[in-house]
């Protein structure tokens, strides 16, 4: 078992983080030593981008099982984990013990002997522009109309079906209710065309959003080490 520091403050034990083998071992520390067991990933001090990596289940909240795991990871990435009390969002290449991150770092990195965060965004940024994206489908109609088309569901919805009801004699409608100034197929129609023209739009956003996310999916785990090496320690 591993053997943790601890300091009495005010009567209150309080374990020491103070070596990457204590951050190595937080499995092994007793939960009751840990002030609080979760935290929103949003609202903090630290990156959200950090918490959200370290967020394994994507809940929007970050809890103890999660920092382990987060913690026993970077700790297997690295040769010295020590490098996590210096909250950089550097890394020494020869620091990055996963051999398929150090060859990704090693090739972003060039002729630095280090990689850090604004390197790994800006491959990523030029990779995101080199994906070729389909282009979205022209609206059918403006975007005034198109509002006040959808504004007018409703009320336009409503009146065909009491205009129903009322040739059958089982309604009646007020004399003071707006007639639209439209057939209720020809009205049809154009939301028909609105939702099959934003079902398009929204596929396709999809698809281009999926590609750009498979180009750059292999440096998600680089940029992933970067933030945590940074943003854990702290």
């Amino acid at each position: 078992m591993y053997q943790f520091s601890f300091t009495t403050v005010g009567g209150s034990t309080r374990v020491n983080i103070h070596t990457g083998e204590d951050i190595r071992h937080l499995a092994e520390l007793d939960q009751k030593m840990w002030t609080v067991l979760s935290c929103p990933t949003t609202g903090l001090e630290i990156d959200e981008n950090s918490l959200k990596c370290m967020d394994t289940d994507q809940d929007g909240t970050l809890h103890v099982k999660e920092v382990i795991q987060t913690a026993e990871w970077i700790c297997g990435n690295l040769v010295d984990a020590n490098s996590l009390l210096l909250s950089t969002d550097q890394i020494n290449i020869d620091n990055i013990a996963n051999p398929q991150l150090k060859e990704l770092a090693t090739n972003i990195a060039g002729e630095n002997n280090y990689i850090d965060l604004n390197s790994v965004n800006t491959v990523i940024a030029n990779e995101q522009q080199q994906v070729a994206q389909q282009p979205l489908p022209a609206a059918p109609y403006n975007a005034e109309i198109t509002a006040a088309c959808k504004e007018k569901k409703d009320e336009y919805t409503n009146y065909f079906r009491l205009t129903k009801l009322q040739e059958a004699g089982l309604a009646t409608i007020p004399a003071d209710t707006p007639v639209p100034g439209i057939t209720e197929e020809a009205y049809n129609d154009m939301l028909n065309a609105i939702t099959a023209h934003e079902n398009e739009v929204a596929a396709i956003q999809k698809a281009n959003a999926d590609a750009i996310a498979a180009a750059t999916a292999q440096y998600e785990p680089l940029k992933k080490m970067i933030l945590v090496h940074r943003d854990l320690y702290t």
